[in-house]
């Protein structure tokens, strides 16, 4: 029998979870296939445990992606020239969902306070450049208190948030407030943008932070670097507005830049999104491409919709 999945919840942890209490569990076969194994899980993990839950394709996919892995950094703040949730990930498999090569983290507090709310914590999704809770400000923590092993493939097997170590729950350990507020505003505005049930479009964004930059340094309250940001993101606008690089905001790197600037400019998300609303008042709600993707290898984009798709194969019999 399969166990529920937890607000925020990472994939990884809800699978492991599951192996865990129930290691002889005849329905869990498909969790101990070789694919599970692998350090990076990309698609075909998230399509395979979509499917367990009865979520089915594209849409199913994207559904899971969009509420237990950090994809919603890309999925949310997203390009207007874009018409799919997660691009072509749902067929390419290039996107890791999941890497446990890297150290993951947690919050010492949210897991106690899961402890006392459902009897145990988890893993929970949270960003590879968040190094705060966004709830408590409190230093996350990526090794143990208690023997100082990493919480990854070299040294804590995740299992360690339910079996402890040493006879030591990982709730027992001890936080460490957060002195820098940029960390702070940076952890809340991942969790404030996973939260939204609505797109926000990148190249407003993108404008409304230049605006806030510029009105900013023009009134003195910004040094050199603000004004080299604010040099940047013009370039930015310009590469957009000529159309030479219509896909450059959405890459990775350059939306993790974004965000680290809004993050730095603006002193709460709420201002931010006011910002976004007052320039696009109609957002896209949050599943509108859910149940599209892109296809590769083709000069110009292509959108495929599941549902049309699986609508027609059923009426071809």
């Amino acid at each position: 029998m399969l166990l529920q999945i937890q607000p925020d919840e990472s994939l990884r942890s809800y699978v492991e979870r599951n192996l865990f209490l129930q290691p002889h569990s005849p329905a869990l076969e498909i969790f101990r296939a070789p694919e599970f194994r692998y350090c990076r899980w990309r698609s075909k993990q998230v399509i395979s445990i979509a499917n367990m839950f009865g979520w089915d394709g594209c849409y199913g996919f994207n559904k899971l992606v969009h509420s237990h892995t950090d994809y919603p950094v890309h999925g949310v703040l997203k390009s207007k020239s874009s018409f799919s949730y997660s691009a072509s990930e749902f067929v390419s498999k290039s996107y890791c969902f999941d890497n446990f090569s890297e150290t993951r983290s947690y919050c010492p507090l949210c897991a106690k306070e899961d402890s006392h709310v459902r009897g145990y914590s988890y893993w929970k999704r949270i960003h590879s450049r968040i190094s705060v809770c966004a709830k408590h400000n409190v230093n996350l923590l990526s090794h143990c208190q208690f023997c100082e092993k990493p919480f990854s493939r070299h040294g804590h097997a995740l299992h360690v948030m339910w079996s402890g170590c040493a006879g030591r729950s990982l709730c027992d350990a001890e936080p460490t407030v957060n002195m820098d507020p940029g960390a702070l505003r940076l952890a809340q505005f991942f969790k404030n943008l996973t939260s939204l049930q609505h797109h926000l479009s990148a190249e407003t964004a993108l404008h409304a932070l230049e605006e806030k930059l510029t009105e900013a340094i023009d009134n003195g309250s910004y040094d050199r670097k603000s004004r080299e940001k604010r040099a940047k993101i013009i370039l930015y606008g310009n590469e957009l507005a000529d159309h030479r690089a219509l896909k450059f905001l959405v890459q990775r790197e350059q939306l993790h830049e974004l965000l680290e600037w809004i993050a730095y400019v603006y002193e709460s998300f709420e201002a931010f999104l006011s910002d976004n609303l007052r320039r696009d008042a109609e957002p896209a709600p949050i599943d509108s491409y859910w149940n599209s993707y892109r296809t590769d290898g083709h000069a110009s984009e292509y959108y495929i919709d599941d549902e049309e798709m699986r609508n027609l194969f059923d009426s071809l019999g």
